[in-house]
C-alpha cells in the first residue's frame, strides 16, 4: 500500500470513529484470519458462545479481515493481529505482556493483544493471550457475563436485547505480571462430574485471566540430581551430619533424594556453575538455583563458623546461600553467559545477607505466609516491610511466594478455606513493589476456593479493585433474593478459617509459621454442634428465598 493509500484509510477511518456502536441479534459477526494463531480461534470460540447467548441469537464466525466494510454491513468484532488491526493503527508488538487493546472504529470493534501458537487450555499458565484476556474483558465489562467457575452454575450471562458501545479506546495492562494459583489435584477434587476435570480448571484459569507466564524458582538444585552424579566421588558436596555421615540418602523427605548441599564447598558452587552454562545453552532465559527443599545444616566446621557469626539472628545461612548466589550469578558473567539466575529468600535464607550484594543478573522471590496473616497486624506489618526490604536490596523486580492453603498442619478435611476478601486484600498495598505471586492454593474440594481465586486475579489485574463491591455483585448475581444470607454464611466461614483456624502466625528459626488450633478446639468451639446448627440455619433460609429448581436455588 502506498503512503497516499495509507493516508487515505486513515481518514477514512477517522471519518468513521466516533459513532455509536451497536451489536444485535442477526446483526454482528466475529472475524479472525484465515489463519489465525491457536489462542486467537478459541478467543472466537469463547466470544460466540456468550455473545450468542446473551444477544439470544447465534453469532457467525467469519474468516478472513479483509479491508474495512461499508455502515450498513453487520458489525464487526475482529479479533487478534491483522491487517484490519494494523490499518486501525493498533500495533501491540512493544506492548508489555498480556496487555490488550480495545478499539471502536465505524462499525468494527478490535479486540488485539499478543498471542502465542499453542491450544491455551493445554498449557495456560504458560500460552501468552492477549487477545483471549481482550474478550473476556469485553464480556465482562459491556455485556455483563461473569466468569466464576465453568459449568451453568457459575456462569452469569445476563440476556440482553443490544449492546451498545461508545466511542472506545482501551489499551490495558494487568498491575502484576504473575498471577499464579495452583491448577492441578493440588486444589481439591471438582465438585461435579467432568470429562476432564483438568481441562475445567484450565478453562477456569483462562477466563480468570491468570498468569500467562511462570518465572522458574522453585528447589531447582534438585534438577542437578547431585547424588546420582557426585556422591561416591565428591562427598564433601553434601552436608555434613552430627554423626559424621553425608547427606545423600533418602531420609524421609522428598528433597533428601538428591541431596542436601553443603554451601561453604566452593566446589559445589563450580558445578552449579557449569550446570546454568549448560541449560543456557539450551535456550533457557532463567535458570533457577534455589536449594532443594527442607534444607538441612551442614554441620562441618565451616558451615558451623558461619551460623555462628549469625548467631541470635534468624535465618543462620543466609550469608551461605546468598554468598554461593552471587558467586554464581558473577561467574556467568564472566563468561558472558547471557541468563537470569532465580533465587528464593526462604526458610533458613529469608534474611537479607549482611555484607552481600546481590548481582544484576539475579532475580530474588521472596518467601511470605500471605493472606492468612491479614487478621495479625503486626504479622502482616513485618511481611510488608521484609518484601519492600529485599526489593531495595535486590534493585531489581521482585516477586512473592505464598501460603494460602489449606495443608500441613491445616489439613482437616472438610472445613472450608473460604477466604475471597482476605486473597484480595492482602496483595493490594504490594502494587510497584512486586511483579505477582505464586499462591500456594491445596485444599481438598476446588470450590472452596473458586472465590479466592476471583477475586484475586481481579485484584492482579487492577490493584484499586473494591473487593468489598466485588463480593457485593458476586452474592447478588449468583444468589439473587437470598444475596444477604449466602454473604452471612460466606463471611462467617472466612472469619473462621482467618481468625480462628489460620490466623495465628508466629515467628520460627525459618520465618513465619501457621499455629493451628487443636483438634478439640475445632470440632467443639469453631465448628462444634452450636456452629454447624447456625450455619445450617443460613442455608435453610437462604434457600427459603428463591424459587425451588432456579439456578440460585441450585447453587
Amino acid at each position: 500500500m502506498n503512503k497516499t493509500c495509507v493516508l487515505l484509510a486513515a481518514a477514512a477511518l477517522m471519518l468513521t470513529s466516533g459513532a455509536e456502536t451497536v451489536l444485535e441479534p442477526g446483526k454482528v459477526e466475529v472475524v479472525i484470519e484465515k489463519d489465525a494463531k491457536k489462542p486467537v480461534v478459541y478467543a472466537a470460540m469463547e466470544l460466540t458462545n456468550f455473545l450468542s447467548r446473551a444477544l439470544g441469537a447465534a453469532v457467525p464466525v467469519r474468516k478472513g479481515t479483509g479491508t474495512a466494510r461499508p455502515e450498513s454491513a453487520p458489525c464487526q468484532i475482529v479479533l487478534g493481529e491483522c491487517e484490519a488491526a494494523r490499518e486501525a493503527g493498533i500495533d501491540v508488538s512493544e506492548k508489555p505482556r498480556d496487555t490488550f487493546v480495545i478499539r471502536t472504529v465505524g462499525n468494527r470493534v478490535f479486540i488485539v493483544g499478543r498471542d502465542g501458537t499453542t491450544e491455551p487450555w493445554r498449557d495456560p499458565a504458560r500460552v501468552e493471550r492477549g487477545t483471549l484476556h481482550g474478550v473476556y474483558a469485553f464480556l465482562e465489562e459491556y455485556v455483563g457475563c461473569r466468569f466464576y467457575f465453568p459449568g451453568e452454575l457459575g456462569e452469569i450471562v445476563p440476556r440482553v436485547a443490544k449492546v451498545t458501545l461508545g466511542d472506545l479506546d482501551r489499551t490495558v495492562t494487568p498491575d502484576f505480571l504473575i498471577r499464579r494459583y495452583y491448577n492441578s489435584e493440588r486444589d481439591g477434587r471438582w465438585f461435579e462430574p467432568v470429562e476432564k476435570e483438568s481441562k475445567a480448571k484450565a478453562v477456569n484459569w483462562l477466563r480468570l485471566r491468570a498468569s500467562t507466564m511462570n518465572i522458574p524458582c522453585c528447589h531447582g538444585m534438585n534438577k542437578i540430581d547431585l547424588v546420582k552424579k557426585y556422591a561416591k566421588t565428591h562427598p564433601e558436596y553434601f552436608a555434613l551430619r552430627k554423626d559424621g555421615t553425608r547427606c545423600t540418602n533418602f531420609t524421609g523427605y522428598h528433597s533428601s533424594l538428591k541431596g542436601y548441599p553443603c554451601f561453604s564447598c566452593k566446589g559445589l558452587w563450580d558445578v552449579v556453575v557449569d550446570w546454568c552454562v549448560e541449560q543456557a545453552a539450551k535456550g533457557a532465559k532463567y535458570v533457577d538455583i534455589m536449594p532443594n527443599d527442607a534444607l538441612q545444616l551442614c554441620q562441618c566446621d565451616a558451615c558451623r563458623a558461619a551460623y555462628a557469626k549469625a548467631e541470635g539472628k534468624a535465618c543462620p545461612m543466609s550469608e551461605l546461600v546468598w554468598g554461593y548466589t552471587k558467586y554464581v550469578a558473577e561467574k556467568l558473567k564472566e563468561k558472558k553467559v547471557d541468563v537470569i539466575v532465580t533465587q528464593m529468600a526462604y526458610a533458613q535464607y529469608r534474611r537479607i545477607p549482611e555484607g552481600i550484594d546481590i548481582p544484576d543478573n539475579v532475580r530474588v522471590m521472596v518467601a511470605e505466609s500471605g493472606p492468612w496473616a491479614l487478621s495479625n497486624p503486626a504479622a502482616l506489618k513485618k511481611q510488608y516491610d521484609e518484601i519492600r526490604a529485599w526489593k531495595r536490596k535486590s534493585g531489581n523486580p521482585i516477586w512473592i511466594w505464598t501460603y494460602p492453603h489449606k495443608f500441613w498442619s491445616l489439613a482437616v478435611p472438610g472445613l472450608p478455606d473460604v477466604a475471597p476478601k482476605a486473597w484480595g486484600e492482602y496483595y493490594k498495598p504490594l502494587a510497584g513493589d512486586i511483579l505477582g505471586t505464586f499462591a500456594e492454593s491445596e485444599t481438598d474440594r476446588w470450590l472452596y476456593h473458586y472465590l479466592n481465586y476471583y477475586v484475586f486475579t481481579r485484584v492482579m489485574w487492577d490493584a484499586k479493585t473494591d473487593v468489598d463491591a466485588v463480593l457485593d455483585e458476586h452474592y447478588r448475581l449468583m444468589f439473587g433474593a437470598a444475596a444477604k444470607e449466602m454473604q452471612s454464611f460466606y463471611e462467617t466461614l472466612e472469619h473462621k478459617w482467618t481468625h480462628d483456624l489460620a490466623g495465628k502466625v508466629k515467628d520460627s528459626s525459618a520465618g513465619p509459621v501457621t499455629v493451628p488450633p487443636t483438634e478439640p478446639e475445632i470440632w467443639e468451639r469453631i465448628y462444634g454442634p452450636d456452629e454447624a446448627t447456625k450455619l445450617c440455619g443460613m442455608l435453610d433460609a437462604a434457600a427459603a428465598k428463591v424459587t425451588e429448581g432456579s439456578l440460585e436455588a441450585r447453587r
